[in-house]
């Protein structure tokens, strides 16, 4: 859960959860920064960084420090931000509505 966290936030907020340089190494800092993390200060970050409540939600509950309380894969899979009939509101539901929101979500290829 914690790596599809990191994509996830990756794609919705487009940073990378922990930097890295041209060489895809992090660096010392950012190695301190991520080993310190608490459940607290990873969710600021995330509310800080993606707009989309529903990814929030999802992200704060892929992304804690204890694994054991991390979303199953079964639990992700279940979870709202993949119902794009959710992210289509209002008089937006028509499937034209409903693909422009999967679109957004990153749920279509």
């Amino acid at each position: 859960a914690w790596a599809l966290g990191c994509l996830m936030f990756e794609m919705v907020s487009g940073m990378e959860l922990v930097p890295t340089n041209r060489d895809q190494e992090i660096l010392p800092r950012f190695k301190r920064m991520a080993a310190t993390w608490t459940d607290q200060a990873l969710h600021k970050y995330i509310h800080e960084s993606v707009l989309d409540d529903v990814a929030r939600e999802l992200l704060c509950k892929l992304l804690v420090v204890d694994p054991a309380q991390r979303l199953s894969m079964d639990q992700v899979v279940a979870h709202r931000y993949f119902d794009v009939q959710v992210a289509a509101t209002g008089d937006d539901r028509t499937r034209e509505g409903i693909v422009r929101a999967a679109a957004q979500r990153h749920l279509l290829t």
